[in-house]
């Protein structure tokens, strides 16, 4: 019983003889597999298309990466539909297959819905919207950036509070809302203390070690997630080499993870720079800031001399 709509079951209990002794009649309700989700995709691709309208004029890469998305899954919604012709005769495993693309799809599509009113909201601030650059609040939720887009068009802004002689850890997503991919460098950095009496003995990059996060479909992820999950999680943290360079896919997050270390800071305010840059001829450009407080707690410069342990975030 695979058809939607509702349907009459009847269970008889026969004698020996083949004579019915009791029934007993069951209204069964199957839903529609396919009609929420299309639903759901029209919506979305129609709104996609309304933001891109809005946007032909001064932003005509964000509208036609807005079309792509929608058009990518309207594209998945035909051959949603075409692999479930038959859908009455499927077995089991083939209808929870089907239902497993589903659920991609409708996740895709929650994603466009969100990415497309992102790309409208950035365009309606910036000049160029090829970048959204934003800090991770909790980078150890496991919660997938694309289903926790910024409320308005994202801050590059990262607030780190520190005792003397520890590392902080901060998570920083850089999402792609151009229709083609983009190679993104951290430019030479730039470090000042609000007390213009200090002197600085590090560099920007002394003071801030950047990673690339790596996430990957693991057992861990299957652990956390469940075993049923396609999401990818982070498990490396390899070090940005000295060009530090970024590759964003359209429509994808990267992230970098930053290590922000006090050692050598003498208590204060501290304000770090770096500019983003995409390898573009017309490059988006934008300033990553890190605004450190150091604290005049210090704790002891080497670890063999602390009778204690103790964890902000990471304990270097």
């Amino acid at each position: 019983m695979r058809q939607p709509g509702r349907h009459q079951v009847e269970v008889r209990l026969l004698d020996g003889t083949g004579r019915v002794k009791r029934r007993q009649g069951r209204a069964v309700k199957v839903k529609d597999l396919l009609g929420p989700v299309v639903r759901q995709v029209e919506t979305a691709a129609g709104q996609a298309r309304k933001v891109a309208g809005a946007l032909a004029d001064g932003h005509s890469r964000a509208a036609r990466f807005t079309l792509h998305r929608a058009a990518g899954i309207q594209g998945d919604l035909a051959v949603l539909k075409a692999r479930a012709r038959g859908l009455e005769s499927f077995t089991w495993r083939e209808h929870e297959a089907l239902a497993d693309q589903v659920r991609l799809l409708l996740k895709a599509t929650r994603r466009t819905a969100g990415l497309t009113a992102l790309a409208g909201r950035q365009a309606a601030e910036r000049a160029n919207t090829d970048l959204v650059v934003w800090e991770d609040p909790n980078p150890w939720d496991l919660v997938n950036p694309l289903d926790e887009l910024p409320a308005g068009p994202g801050s590059p802004v990262v607030e780190v509070w520190g005792y003397g002689n520890e590392v902080e850890s901060r998570a920083v997503h850089v999402l792609n809302t151009s229709p083609a991919g983009l190679v993104v460098r951290l430019e030479p950095g730039s470090i000042a203390a609000a007390d213009t009496s200090l002197e600085l003995e590090l560099e920007a990059d002394e003071v801030v070690r950047f990673s690339q996060v790596v996430s990957l479909q693991s057992k861990h992820a299957y652990r956390v997630l469940g075993p049923e999950t396609d999401e990818r999680v982070p498990e490396l943290l390899p070090e940005l080499g000295p060009e530090k360079l970024l590759e964003v896919a359209p429509g994808e997050v990267e992230d970098l993870w930053l290590e922000v270390s006090t050692y050598g800071l003498a208590a204060g305010e501290y304000t770090l720079r770096w500019p983003l840059t995409t390898l573009e001829p017309a490059p988006y450009r934008d300033t990553l800031t890190v605004r450190l407080r150091v604290s005049e707690v210090a704790l002891p410069e080497h670890r063999w001399e602390r009778p204690y342990v103790f964890h902000p975030w990471v304990y270097p």
